[in-house]
Order: C-alpha cells, then structure tokens, then sequence
C-alpha cells in the first residue's frame, strides 16, 4: 500500500530525507531499520537507495504498488537518463 506515504512529514512544509551511518534512514515520518542489509557497504550505496525510493514515491499513483516493478522501472530510468537525475540537490 501507498497510501499515505511521503516524503513530507506530518505537518510539515518540507521534505525530510536522513541517512543515519548507524544503518537507519528516514524518509518523512518513515524509519527503516537497513542493518541487515548487508550488501550494502558505503553511505553512497545506501544514498541512491533512499532518493530511487523518493524518486518511486513522487512518481507513483496508484494506491497499491507492485514495489518490483516500480523498482525495475526507476533503475531504467536512472540507466538511460543518468544517476543524478535521481538525486536532488536540496538535500
């Protein structure tokens, strides 16, 4: 399910993207515990991670989401347009 998620936390204006060198990151009111991640071997890594995930969210529509299929379709994305059209400078 999509609903409700954002990248805006509650009652906030803003944006909120954190990523914690402790293996957490927060993405508006979500926290997610990415410890056991262990492919995972640099903040870079875990960074593109965070803004495709931002990237699906922006983009996405429906309120249910098959998250394999937007996954596959955001790294194409990323493929053809470049890796910095997924990040944001904002951040």
């Amino acid at each position: 399910m999509s609903k409700n998620f954002t990248s805006y936390p509650q009652n906030s204006g803003t944006e909120k993207l954190f990523i914690s060198d402790m293996g957490f990151i927060l993405l508006g009111d979500e926290r997610v515990d990415v410890r056991g991640l262990y492919n995972i071997s640099s903040v870079a890594q875990l960074s593109a991670i965070v803004f495709l995930i931002r990237q699906i969210e922006i983009r996405n529509q429906d309120p249910l989401i098959n998250i394999e299929k937007r996954i596959e379709e955001a790294l194409e994305s990323a493929a053809k347009t470049g890796v910095d059209s997924v990040f944001s400078t904002f951040f």
